[in-house]
């Protein structure tokens, strides 16, 4: 229930021991971001110990292992064993709270569905904040929206976007935005709007224009006006925060050395791919293709330009009619 909730949770796994030792290899522990556990590794200070790096590992957001020493120098036990245990993660990468549940807060909302990205919406008026505008929301708060951040337990995953109705309220959500933990504060607007906020917000003892979090106006510069367009550059900037990513097409991107590793892991291409050709900065690496692996149509202008040709040179395939013969029946009636 709670993974299903998006709630982080630690699970901490007894991978090896030694000597003696409280419990054998495979005794589990569930360890909860707001505190609390379920299970036991061997109660004690071995426990205590591993809950609190379990609590640290979720605060990073990545697993880890770790070796406890069961000596009275170590951990004050006189067991004098060894426990080695695995932590995983859990936990949502990046979760999203849409304050304003208009056209834009709509589009969003469900651009954030088809990525998989777990989102809550708010909004004063309840014709518009409901589970029918927003069927695969998390949450749906009808209310005062600046005062849903309050319950909705924002983090450091979190990204607020701010598609309100009124002037008014993305002041006050913006203000209360500033002093959450979410990585990405987006407000929609333009550039006179958002001067005029940011002055009042500076009255209130705010700076959010020296704030790096601060987006506004939100989103990437992809010329679209639509609701839906407007949605697609809010998480296209709010995914090129989280994935560290430039946002330049990839196509810019300059040649890696050659042997290198890409930044997204992977080998880099280089010129030793077979057949590979060079134009400018970049590589293009034809894939190998197998006989008879082009679309049927493709294939068969390919034999017609072959018979056009005139006399063929040995080699040439001949084919005076279609599907080929070569071909089973079963792939000629798949297309």
């Amino acid at each position: 229930m709670r993974l299903a909730a998006g709630k982080p949770t630690a699970l901490v796994t007894v991978t090896g021991c030694s000597g003696s030792a409280p419990r054998e290899v495979g005794a589990k522990m569930l360890v909860f971001a707001e505190g609390g556990s379920s299970g036991t590794i061997g109660g004690g200070r071995l426990e205590a110990q591993a809950l609190e790096d379990a609590l640290e590992a979720l605060e990073a957001g990545g697993p880890r292992r770790v070796s406890y020493e069961l000596e009275p120098k170590a951990l004050g036990m006189y067991c004098g064993g060894k426990v080695e245990v695995f932590i995983d993660v859990f936990a949502e990468a990046l979760r999203l709270v849409i304050l304003g549940a208009g056209h834009v807060g709509e589009k969003t909302a469900a651009l954030a569905a088809f990525l998989g990205i777990p989102h809550w919406v708010a909004d004063d008026r309840p014709e518009y904040a409901n589970s029918r505008r927003f069927p695969q929301a998390r949450g749906v708060l009808a209310g005062q929206p600046d005062g849903a951040l309050k319950s909705l337990g924002v983090d450091s995953r979190t990204a607020i976007v701010i598609v309100t109705r009124c002037h008014g309220f993305d002041l006050r959500c913006l203000a209360a935005a500033l002093s959450t933990q979410a990585f990405y504060v987006g407000m929609i607007g333009s550039r006179a709007k958002v001067e005029r906020l940011f002055a009042l917000c500076e009255r209130r003892g705010l700076d959010p224009a020296s704030d790096p979090r601060v987006h506004a106006p939100i989103g990437l510069d992809l010329g679209g006006e639509a609701p839906a367009e407007i949605a697609l550059s809010i998480l296209a900037e709010i995914l090129r925060l989280k994935n560290k990513a430039t946002g330049e097409p990839l196509r810019s991107r300059k040649k890696a050395p050659e042997g290198a590793v890409s930044d997204r892991g992977t080998p880099a291409l280089n010129a030793k791919c077979p057949n590979a050709k060079q134009n400018g900065s970049e590589v293009h690496a034809p894939l190998p293709v197998k006989p008879n692996a082009f679309p049927y149509r493709l294939q068969d202008a390919r034999f017609r330009s072959q018979r056009e040709r005139g006399p063929r040179s040995r080699g040439d395939i001949v084919v005076d009619h279609w599907p080929p013969p070569a071909l089973s029946s079963e792939r000629a009636g798949g297309q």
